[in-house]
């Protein structure tokens, strides 16, 4: 069962550190699971995370070959031939049993070309204004044909079943019950906003705080909703004869005033700001059978590492991908193959520094047109002007400045200059699909003391 939601932050999970939101059931499923606390987005664009998520690739290498020309990978966004397969592909030509359920056009249509033969969309009612009780809200719809879809492949033979859900999650209508709004906000506090929104506001010296936090306090609550789909839906599960691991994802965190805006930028991507805690992923593992304790792994990874972890509780492994030119004949040949980016975290983690990590675990980047942002154990940089170089980039100290405000790059010239030439290599070994070639990193941009 994996469980992709769209706008849930980890500042909306409990098992995180948050207490802007109630999330009994996720706080439930962590504590006996493992929680990747250094997860991160390879793309921001929706339907790339998606395609990560089920191919084990890096973003970057779509990227490189889409701009090549003289080769092509299996891109379903851009309509490219197929030169690899995805987690659909493989459940299925193994026989398994699989659906995938969504509230989201776009989403579906990208499940089917990308080879999942059991798609169901629910089209549920666009709330106006916010639900009488939880179990009116819009989100409820999902879960419930999610439990109908649930029921279906329980009956088939296969021994290994997959239900996806992907819900637009926060990025629809906020119908959280007034009450339930009510319950995150303090005595002394404003009512929160009875609209549904999504909020899309800009937040500077003349916005009223109390608005900002009016609108957190509803997310909390939306994010609650969410919550409580999701524990009617183990319920049922508990009522079939069959084990099941689960893997709960939030991607694309909903913006709640950092940066400045709550909601996203309508402007192009492009121009939108690359902040570490936009780009987080809450991702949070149950295997079957359930771990007596649960335990978090610290090291830093990306989404083609959660579709390996996938495909592990799956029991089969995702495939590197062949490039094909475009003369290719279609026969295979080995020497266009490029190795597999991710790697399965389900591992029991090792009590160990920064320092001694596997070199492949100790970076994470992404590149969006002429911005990048780049994550150490002790650093993040991203870009603040098209040109290269380390005047043209912004540090952080981290973990220590989450939500980066102190920008610490004058005093830190030697980390900056280091770190363009580490994101360069990472880009280099990214864009041929070979992380081994991530370069290892020294002290300086590991050590969380100094």
């Amino acid at each position: 069962m994996v469980i992709s939601i769209e706008g849930l932050s980890t500042a909306l999970v409990g098992a995180y550190g948050s207490n802007t939101a109630e999330t009994k059931t996720l706080d439930s499923i962590a504590a006996c699971g493992i929680v990747l606390d250094q997860c991160y987005l390879d793309s921001r664009n929706l339907d790339q995370m998606l395609i990560s998520l089920w191919t084990g690739q890096h973003a970057m290498v779509r990227e490189h070959c889409m701009s090549s020309g003289s080769s092509k990978l299996h891109d379903p966004v851009a309509g490219d031939v197929v030169a690899g397969e995805t987690l659909w592909h493989v459940l299925e030509r193994s026989g398994h049993a699989v659906v995938f359920v969504t509230d989201c056009p776009k989403t579906a249509a990208l499940a089917e070309k990308c080879g999942c033969s059991r798609v169901l969309l629910v089209e549920a009612a666009v709330p106006t204004q916010p639900a009488e009780e939880v179990m009116l809200c819009a989100a409820m719809s999902l879960f419930s044909a999610a439990a109908e879809a649930m029921e279906q492949l329980d009956t088939e033979s296969s021994s290994t079943k997959l239900c996806w859900i992907h819900t637009r999650g926060l990025y629809q209508p906020w119908d959280a019950p007034l009450d339930l709004r009510a319950r995150f906000a303090d005595s002394d506090d404003p009512d929160p906003p009875s609209e549904v929104g999504p909020p899309q506001m800009v937040v500077d010296q003349q916005t009223d705080p109390d608005l900002v936090v009016g609108w957190i306090q509803v997310a909390g609550a939306q994010a609650s909703v969410l919550d409580q789909g999701i524990e009617l839906l183990r319920d049922f599960i508990d009522q079939l004869d069959n084990d099941w691991s689960w893997c709960i994802l939030g991607i694309d965190a909903y913006p709640l005033g950092e940066l400045g805006r709550i909601g996203r930028d309508d402007g192009a991507m492009e121009s939108r700001a690359l902040g570490t805690h936009h780009l987080q992923v809450a991702a949070i593992f149950s295997p079957e059978p359930e771990l007596p304790i649960g335990w978090r792994v610290d090291q830093i990874c990306q989404l083609p590492d959660v579709a390996v972890s996938i495909a592990e509780l799956c029991g089969i492994r995702l495939c590197g991908i062949e490039l094909y030119s475009d003369e290719h004949d279609g026969s295979s040949d080995s020497s266009n193959a490029i190795a597999l980016w991710g790697r399965s975290q389900l591992g029991a983690p090792e009590d160990q520094s920064a320092m001694q990590w596997n070199h492949v675990h100790q970076l994470a980047c992404l590149v969006e047109g002429e911005q990048s942002w780049l994550r150490t154990p002790a650093w993040s940089m991203r870009t603040k002007g098209p040109e290269a170089g380390p005047d043209n980039e912004l540090l952080f100290v981290q973990p220590d400045d989450h939500w980066e405000i102190s920008e610490v790059g004058s005093r830190c010239r030697d980390v900056l200059e280091q770190l363009v030439e580490v994101r360069t290599k990472f880009i280099e070994a990214a864009k041929v699909g070979r992380r081994d070639l991530l370069p290892k990193l020294d002290e300086l941009h590991c050590n969380l003391l100094r």
